[in-house]
């Protein structure tokens, strides 16, 4: 139509591929995009954990709210086992929320939160968001280290002296 064209090839070779010239070739491009995010990257058991999510509908260049209302969450310890199942609603922005308590007893390890969308499609394309978070325990540290260099400036090459101290 004059403002929109289209380029096509069965066989790109000899050194000619599409990256090349800034053509996605994605055979099987996602309906939506999810992104999600935690309040921090690292939990203690008996924690807290805020998570949001935003779902987008890609239409061409457009990212547009999705015409569902809701997605199903699934949250997984590190032996990716379920743990949480909850639907939540969109708002009308595409966006949600929620927040669940670790167990006091909680493995520790690599978490899941997967937002899985209520499409189906007609392709092996996944439509689910994910993050993902550690828990951990805080352990003071073992030892210390201190080094002190006799000058607060050296050249690369030049010898430096300094005192060490360390503590256990």
């Amino acid at each position: 139509d004059g403002e929109h064209f289209g380029i096509t090839a069965s066989d790109w070779t000899d050194g000619l591929y599409p990256y090349q010239f800034g053509i996605d070739v994605d055979t099987q491009p996602e309906e939506f995009r999810t992104y999600m995010y935690t309040d921090r990257p690292v939990y203690r058991p008996g924690q807290p954990v805020h998570f949001r999510g935003v779902v987008r509908s890609k239409l061409d260049n457009d990212y547009l709210p999705p015409e569902f209302d809701s997605v199903e969450v699934e949250i997984h310890n590190s032996s990716y086992e379920t743990i949480s199942t909850e639907t939540l609603p969109l708002s009308e922005f595409g966006t949600f929320s929620s927040t669940f308590t670790l167990d006091d007893e909680a493995p520790l390890g690599y978490y899941s939160i997967e937002a899985w969308l209520p499409i189906e499609t007609d392709n092996d394309v996944v439509n689910k968001g994910q993050i993902s978070f550690d828990v951990a325990e805080y352990r003071l540290p073992e030892f210390q280290v201190t080094v002190i260099p006799d000058s607060p400036e050296v050249l690369q090459g030049e010898t430096i002296t300094a005192v060490v101290d360390t503590r256990y």
